[in-house]
């Protein structure tokens, strides 16, 4: 599976797919597409290990490419709504722009719908983070060890793809510089 992933996400344009997404926000339908094409969003992350193994490899790919989607947060989706693990004091969605609801959730399980806020012009660190505001209560989340596991393993699992790409260890901020450099940011 992670191999298709990469190469179906590979046709989009690698990372400077991730990058022109910035200034062309309708280049996510592209992604969007995509993902569709791989059934990434049919994954039974909460069930299956064999699924939720492909899963975190899809992230990975997903990080590695820069893929401008929020792919944990439709991964683990409740009744067809994206759900995005928020801080309540001050909830923010990253591409919560995207059409679709959202359900925002802290790690007590306590969980919202969200209205989703304007999306910020050229935010230098989070290009697709949105502001939201909690909306009615909706049906606690119950967080089982497999729902934490993939909330804190995916974005992990999409930053060592990023870190991947680049060729550059984390803790160098010189390689970081020359990275950014060489593609552009």
């Amino acid at each position: 599976y992670g191999d298709a992933v990469r190469s179906r996400l590979d046709r989009l344009g690698g990372v400077d797919f991730g990058l022109r997404a910035e200034a062309d926000r309708s280049l996510r339908d592209q992604a969007t597409a995509a993902l569709a094409d791989l059934s990434a969003f049919d994954l039974d992350v909460r069930d299956d290990l064999d699924q939720f193994l492909a899963a975190a490899e899809l992230c990975r790919a997903a990080g590695a490419l820069c893929i401008p989607l929020p792919v944990v947060e439709g991964l683990m989706g409740v009744d067809g709504r994206r759900l995005a693990l928020i801080d309540p004091s001050a909830p923010r969605v990253d591409h919560g722009d995207l059409a679709g609801e959202w359900i925002g959730a802290s790690l007590d399980g306590a969980a919202w719908q969200l209205t989703i806020g304007a999306l910020p012009e050229r935010a230098k660190l989070g290009p697709f983070l949105v502001p939201a505001s909690l909306g009615a209560p909706a049906a606690p989340v119950a967080w089982q060890a497999a729902h934490t596991a993939l909330n804190t393993a995916s974005p992990l699992c999409s930053c060592f793809g990023a870190f991947t790409s680049l060729s550059v260890k984390p803790s160098s901020a010189t390689g970081r510089r020359r990275a950014a450099t060489a593609s552009g940011v």
